[in-house]
């Protein structure tokens, strides 16, 4: 019998190779519900990170914060805990959109299998991510927009352009007061400020995740002895995954963070962060931008696969390594 790569048989080999987990094998009564809980989980746990991450792209040179630790110290000592959670019950409203993006991921990725002659995985889970992000972002930017200048709270006055009067309080009336004064600003329009940036970075990097989770996922497999446990390859590839994503589009994710909170256009918003920071730009946020990237894919993943393994049919539960 031939040996593959570390001595390891053909067989051993096969047996070894992680099985993309496709819609058709779940079953879907099981796996919606599964994947809303598991979705709610992982926000509750990883918005800190999110909240930290966008006041350190707002603020202009360290006005405020020095980087990520400085920046958690201070909201704990100024705020509380309750200050990490600031704008939460808005972010919590993603839940629904975010439904919708995996339910978009799963049954595009299904359809080009089915439908098309694409026999790549990867690229059908490029392509897939894609048409997710693309079709999520519709909801997800007037979102992202009132949860960012939630999240500023208390120090909104020194970044926002809008009188955010109530933004200390919490819960809805703060969120409401926020709503109501972007649209008195800039009306509706000001709920899509942004979009095309979010677009920008959002589309390719979904896209390229996907790809990259598959792609590390190989890598590992191969190269990791036959008893390492898939869930612990699959974890580790996500968060190299979210490594290479946000090291890719970290200065788009700035542009975009500025245009929304700030309500400016591309080219100028560019050129002021370029007189603000210069080649630091590059890396600006990216350290808050890397550890929720790393513990959002490495938690995502450590949900999601077990989620799909759960809601396997009967005659596909023997198929799937653990």
């Amino acid at each position: 019998m031939l040996l593959a790569a570390g001595g390891h048989t053909e067989r051993d080999m096969a047996s070894h190779k992680i099985q993309v987990i496709e819609l058709p094998m779940m079953d879907k009564s099981k796996y919606f519900p599964l994947a809303f809980a598991g979705g709610m989980g992982t926000r509750v746990c990883l918005y800190p990170f999110t909240l930290i991450k966008t006041r350190l792209m707002s603020q202009r040179h360290k006005a405020l914060y020095r980087g990520t630790f400085h920046s958690l110290s201070e909201i704990l000592r100024i705020e509380g805990v309750r200050g990490l959670y600031s704008g939460f019950l808005i972010e919590s409203l993603r839940f629904v959109p975010s439904m919708c993006y995996i339910t978009i991921y799963e049954t595009v990725r299904h359809n080009l299998t089915d439908r098309t002659s694409i026999s790549n995985s990867k690229l059908r889970g490029f392509i897939a991510g894609g048409c997710a992000s693309m079709f999520s972002q519709m909801v997800l930017v007037p979102l992202d927009i009132i949860s960012q200048y939630r999240q500023l709270g208390s120090i909104s006055s020194k970044f926002a352009h809008i009188n955010l009067q109530n933004a200390s309080k919490s819960g809805m009336s703060a969120s409401w007061s926020v709503v109501l004064a972007i649209h008195k600003q800039y009306g509706w329009r000001g709920f899509w400020r942004g979009y095309f940036p979010s677009m920008a970075v959002y589309v390719p990097s979904s896209a390229c995740w996907w790809s990259l989770y598959e792609t590390y996922c190989d890598f590992l497999v191969k190269r990791a002895p036959l008893w390492t446990p898939h869930l612990a390859l699959q974890c580790t590839a996500a968060s190299l995954g979210g490594v290479t994503t946000c090291c890719i589009n970290n200065t788009l994710d700035v542009i975009r963070t500025r245009i929304q909170t700030e309500h400016g256009k591309f080219w100028p918003t560019l050129n002021t962060l370029w007189e603000e920071e210069g080649i630091r730009l590059l890396i600006k946020g990216l350290s808050a931008r890397l550890i929720s990237s790393i513990a959002f894919s490495f938690i995502v993943i450590l949900f999601y696969e077990p989620i799909k393994r759960l809601s396997l049919l009967e005659e596909y539960k023997n198929s799937v390594r653990w």
